[in-house]
């Protein structure tokens, strides 16, 4: 199967930083935004996405990475079952075309574009 980094989603306390570093360092373009302070997403063209997360959620880090989705050329939900089958795990409520590997970093699948 032919797979491709989609996006790289990462958790982030300072959201209006990272959108200012994302937009003025590297010049990418915001595609999309969702939801207001304090869990506002944005998606930049260029493949990374930003997940603001609330101070009240006690993260250790001023970053996590919160999941990797990556394209593939077969239905996402047919590569995840290929993925779990060797081994990693269905993640509940997230849908058939998520799972985590064994240290528990999230997969999303989507079409390769």
């Amino acid at each position: 199967m032919r797979s491709a980094i989609h996006h790289v989603c990462i958790a982030v306390r300072d959201f209006d930083w990272y959108v200012d570093f994302f937009s003025n360092v590297f010049e990418m373009t915001v595609e999309r935004t969702r939801g207001e302070k304090p869990s506002r997403i944005l998606w930049f063209a260029q493949g990374i996405q930003i997940n603001e997360m609330s101070e009240d959620l006690h993260m250790t880090q001023p970053a996590v990475c919160d999941h990797i989705s990556i394209g593939v050329d077969m239905d996402p939900e047919e590569a995840a079952g290929i993925a779990i089958a060797h081994g990693c795990r269905p993640v509940d409520g997230k849908g058939a075309h998520w799972f985590a590997l064994p240290n528990d970093v999230l997969i999303e699948l989507k079409p390769l574009r």
